[in-house]
C-alpha cells in the first residue's frame, strides 16, 4: 500500500523504541510525509533518523495536555504540510486520583482534507 502524497501526524514518538516511532517509521516507509511530535526535544532526535532514512518529515516538541500547545502544533502541521490525512494518537494519558486529566479537542479543517481531527488534551 502506498502512502504517497499523504500526511501522518504520530504523537507520541519520541522513545527510540516506541510505538510512535516504530509507527512513524512505517508510515515514512510506505511513502508518507510524516509529522512527529513528543514532549521533550528528543523529537528532532527521532526525526534526524528518519530523514537520514529518506523521509520527509516535520518534528515539533508539544505536550497535549495543553490546549494551546495542541492548537499551535496543528496550526504548524498544517502551515508546513497544508493538510493532515493520517493522524496516529499515541500519546500517553495522565490520571491523577484516578481521573483523567485530558479531554478530547475536535478541531475541522478544510486542509485536513475535510476529515476532523481528534486529539486528546
Amino acid at each position: 500500500m502506498s502512502l504517497s502524497k499523504r500526511v501522518a501526524l504520530v504523537t507520541g514518538a519520541g522513545s527510540p523504541i516506541g510505538i510512535g516511532f516504530a509507527t512513524a517509521r512505517l508510515l515514512a516507509q510506505q511513502g508518507a510525509r510524516v509529522a512527529i511530535t513528543s514532549t521533550t526535544s528528543r523529537i528532532e532526535d527521532r526525526a534526524k533518523e528518519l530523514a537520514d532514512r529518506g523521509a520527509e518529515v516535520f518534528a515539533k516538541v508539544a505536550d497535549l495536555t495543553s490546549r494551546e500547545q495542541t492548537e499551535h502544533l496543528l496550526k504548524e502541521v498544517l502551515r508546513h504540510y497544508s493538510r493532515i490525512d493520517i493522524l496516529v494518537n499515541n500519546a500517553g494519558m495522565i490520571q491523577v486520583d484516578g481521573a483523567s486529566t485530558r479531554r478530547f479537542l475536535l478541531i475541522s479543517s478544510p486542509r485536513s482534507s475535510g476529515t476532523t481531527v481528534s486529539l486528546s488534551t
